[in-house]
């Protein structure tokens, strides 16, 4: 089990330690402070002085695909430390991801998926997404049919 430690703390590793790689990603604004995050692109294979290094991979991405998730006030521009996923050091340590984090797109959480609602005789239903002259038309129509039936 990993440990959880600062990052104003030295890292305790032994070895040589590999080199810390870069790149840039861009995230939508709903995702920041969203409960699942998204997931975002970053190559194996990124820049590094001398040429290309391959980057260490988490065990919970998923091929390129890594999953972020981000506090609502993360600014844009700002960079993100993946401590241990840069380039493999033989007989040492991993260095650091650094991505850069470009926010698109409104900060407003996604629309909510549509619940399962139970119905029983007499009742409206209504989802947080209609607009309520909807509501309101639904509910004059089911009264304007009560009525009726009450006079038949």
């Amino acid at each position: 089990m990993s440990q959880l430690g600062s990052i104003f703390e030295p890292d305790p590793g032994v070895g040589p330690r590999g080199r810390d790689l870069r790149a840039g990603v861009t995230v939508p604004g709903w995702a920041l402070g969203h409960d699942e995050g998204c997931s975002v692109e970053v190559p194996r294979d990124l820049p590094a002085l001398g040429g290309y290094a391959q980057r260490v991979t988490s065990d919970f991405d998923a091929g390129d695909a890594v999953q972020l998730r981000l506090p609502a006030d993360f600014p844009d521009g700002g960079t993100l430390r993946l401590r241990g996923q840069g380039e493999a050091a033989e007989g040492g340590r991993a260095g650091d991801l650094l991505l850069t984090i470009h926010v698109v797109g409104e900060r407003r959480p996604p629309p909510s998926p549509v619940t399962a609602l139970t119905w029983s005789p007499g009742q409206v239903l209504a989802s947080p997404q209609a607009p309520a002259s909807l509501v309101l038309w639904v509910a004059l129509v089911f009264a304007a049919g009560a009525a009726l039936l009450v006079l038949l």
